[in-house]
């Protein structure tokens, strides 16, 4: 395919103590088959070797540092501000992105017409960093000019897959720093008020899975996935319907309650409504300790929306 070299992309990067996968990270970019013009790491105080191994690649990339350790989001705030391109696609630091992820993104952005007002991401390969079996990770499709009504009822993008343009980050005052978890979906959530979203379902980057990613930490994860519900509730009641964000409220019980962390469970059941069997069901096995994930069947219940 020939190359639009018109077309200015800026890979932003956070990382934190990432010395062992950042190197991957940065020639998985240096490899791509569509040019990229600036690849922006942003160090959020790395306390390891990351910075030495960063130095390897001085000539290849530009590095930045926050002003303090304050998370993924600020890190990709310093980013996108400093890039000089007028796209920007993101990867996390211990992540891959497939050789042809841009080539593939810039393709339909050229059918697009390069409307800024556009958000192109995609599927991704999941990879156990002890293995070297690839899955492929299939969304649910979003895709189309309005799908705001569809993010607000469930996630369904993935950071590294992203690339939209710098004036939609502008349009939206860039990412929101407070989210604890669930960065992409709070991200394309505001995206999706002004933007298209074009969904490849092919994979574009590797998920690398470890124990020190966020999604590890359950309590980060439950208290990311309350934030977003809270903070759109009026929308989402609004758009699709208190029955929905019901359901949010259970199904973000349910991974309390999978990880252990009951009382955080049941502080997110009393904004539940009483008379609801699924909130009754869901308090009685956090008193008695058990799972939730032990009753397949129970929790196809449970999440079922009515």
């Amino acid at each position: 395919m020939p190359h639009d070299t018109n077309t200015s992309i800026a890979v932003v990067i956070p990382t934190f103590n990432r010395a062992n996968t950042i190197v991957a990270c940065i020639k998985s970019v240096l490899s791509q088959t569509y040019p990229v013009n600036e690849i922006i790491i942003v160090d959020d105080h790395s306390t390891d070797n990351t910075i030495k191994q960063l130095n390897e690649f001085e000539d290849e990339i530009i590095i930045l540092q926050t002003k303090h350790q304050s998370g993924a989001q600020a890190a990709r705030n310093v980013g996108i501000k400093a890039a000089k391109s007028e796209w920007i696609s993101f990867l996390d630091s211990d992540d891959e992105y497939l050789q042809n992820k841009l080539e593939k993104q810039i393709s339909v952005l050229n059918i697009a017409e390069y409307n800024p007002m556009t958000v192109v991401h995609g599927d991704c390969y999941l990879r156990n960093i002890n293995s070297d079996k690839l899955k492929h990770w299939q969304l649910d499709k979003i895709d189309g000019e309005n799908v705001y009504k569809q993010l607000l009822s469930k996630s369904g993008t993935l950071f590294p897959s992203i690339l939209t343009s710098k004036q939609a980050l502008d349009k939206i005052s860039y990412l929101d720093e407070n989210v604890p978890s669930y960065h992409e979906w709070d991200t394309a959530i505001r995206l999706a008020k002004y933007c298209r979203f074009i969904h490849i379902q092919k994979p574009l980057f590797i998920y690398n899975i470890h124990e020190s990613t966020i999604s590890k930490n359950p309590e980060v994860s439950v208290e990311g996935y309350q934030y977003i519900i809270n903070k759109f509730k009026d929308d989402i009641i609004k758009f699709c319907g208190d029955a929905t964000f019901t359901n949010h409220l259970i199904i973000n019980s349910v991974l309390a309650f999978n990880n252990r962390k009951n009382k955080l469970g049941r502080a997110i059941l009393r904004q539940v409504p009483n008379r609801l069997l699924k909130k009754n069901i869901l308090q009685l096995f956090s008193y008695l300790r058990i799972k939730p994930i032990y009753f397949n069947k129970l929790i196809k219940f449970l999440l079922w929306k009515r």
